[in-house]
């Protein structure tokens, strides 16, 4: 479902390593140090009895190598010890997780896993059920091949998780092969309130994340294709940031995603309320790039109104379905792709010629223009009208 786009920047929209996505998820600060590694559960102990009482929000960084086996004395031993932890396992010869193995276990802070969508399914269905604010910290490899089952599994477990996503390495654990998020990976997965992503995505795509609980969202650096859509029904979502080495986008300090040299707007995230002024180094708005959004107020200054040749610089539906929308400020002369920019009759009913003077039936134009060249005022309507009133 690619929509074709007027600028060449719109087609990369709609066209670090493990240790980051900690960062995000935070699992980790960017001094974490590496996990200790352990050969059993036994070793493992004697470390833990020997550290000081920490508590959740400094859990110690360990890794164990377990198997079937095993894997009980491994959290018996975290029990015992009384340390807050994260478990990494991913190293682990597991095939199964029994029920309730960690269903007790209060000290796991977060846990990774080895790259088994199977394993990762036992784990949550072997969890109790939880809430928003305690949710289940995972992490797991995948490639594009196993990511959809992974989906598929969150969705189904239906608890309250934030999920680390990290690469699988090939040729002797030297690079990992280029990732893309596939079409609906996790839609619908409401309640995954947290991902993180590996650094080798370079494309989201469509509805990749509709409809998800996700809060924020860290964009890596080789991530240069999102689609239009894959965050719309988001509506938690506050904040998209971007890895500084990005080539293709950056995020402003209000989280609202843009390409990388801040001309275009790309993705404002549906959760930001309130009032929102488009900066006036912007000279194009991306199509639905407003989609969904629950603010209440915006105002579009002058760079974003600028025409460049035949081009447009508001895409077809950008502030479509912004239900809580009940002013727009206008400052220049807008030029618009269609007459689908917000929800009713927005600019139709307005003459060309004399802004101030409504017309009985629509005008056939695309274009607002005042006779001084320039188009300033604010559109208004009630929450819930499709009717809009102006005032210059």
């Amino acid at each position: 479902m690619e929509k074709k786009m007027n600028k060449k920047w719109l087609t990369h929209i709609i066209a670090a390593g493990t240790l980051a996505a900690f960062v995000v998820l935070g699992l980790a600060s960017a001094s974490t140090p590496p996990a200790k590694k352990f050969e059993n559960a036994e070793a493992l102990k004697g470390y833990l009895d020997g550290q000081s009482a920490n508590n959740a929000d400094a859990p110690l960084n360990v890794a164990v190598t377990a198997d079937d086996s095993t894997l009980k004395d491994t959290v018996e031993a975290i029990n015992s010890a009384g340390k807050y932890v994260n478990l990494d396992l991913s190293e682990s010869a597991l095939t199964t997780i029994p029920p309730d193995t960690f269903k007790d276990c209060i000290y796991i802070i977060g846990i990774t896993l080895p790259s088994n969508p199977d394993l990762l399914k036992s784990y949550l269905d072997g969890l109790p059920a939880n809430t928003a604010d305690k949710p289940i910290r995972v992490s797991i490899a995948v490639d594009d091949q196993t990511i959809k089952n992974v989906g598929d599994i969150i969705r189904a477990a239906n608890k309250y998780v934030i999920l680390t996503l990290n690469p699988i390495y090939n040729d002797g654990g030297r690079t990992a092969n280029f990732l893309k998020i596939p079409d609906n990976a996790f839609k619908d997965c409401k309640r995954l309130v947290g991902i993180g992503l590996p650094f080798n995505v370079n494309e989201i795509g469509d509805s990749a994340f509709a409809n998800t609980g996700i809060t924020s969202i860290f964009l890596p650096e080789n991530v240069a294709k999102i689609s239009y859509n894959a965050f719309w029904g988001c509506e938690n979502l506050t904040a998209i940031k971007v890895s500084d080495y990005n080539k293709t986008f950056s995020s402003s300090d209000q989280g609202v995603l843009f390409t990388k040299d801040f001309t275009g707007l790309a993705i404002f995230p549906q959760g930001k309320t309130g009032s929102y002024t488009v900066m006036d180094r912007v000279e194009y708005i991306a199509p639905y790039a407003f989609y969904g959004s629950s603010i209440s107020n915006v105002t579009l200054h002058g760079g974003v109104n600028l025409r460049t040749g035949d081009e447009v610089t508001i895409g077809d539906s950008a502030f479509i379905n912004c239900t809580k929308l009940t002013s727009v400020t206008l400052n220049g002369q807008p030029v618009f792709e269609t007459n689908k920019i917000f929800d009713g009759n927005f600019f139709e009913v307005w003459d060309k010629a004399n802004p101030a003077q409504k017309l009985t039936s629509k005008t056939t134009g695309r274009e607002i223009t005042a006779r001084d060249g320039s188009f300033k005022g604010t559109f208004t309507r009630a929450i819930g009208s499709n009717t809009w009133t102006f005032t210059k």
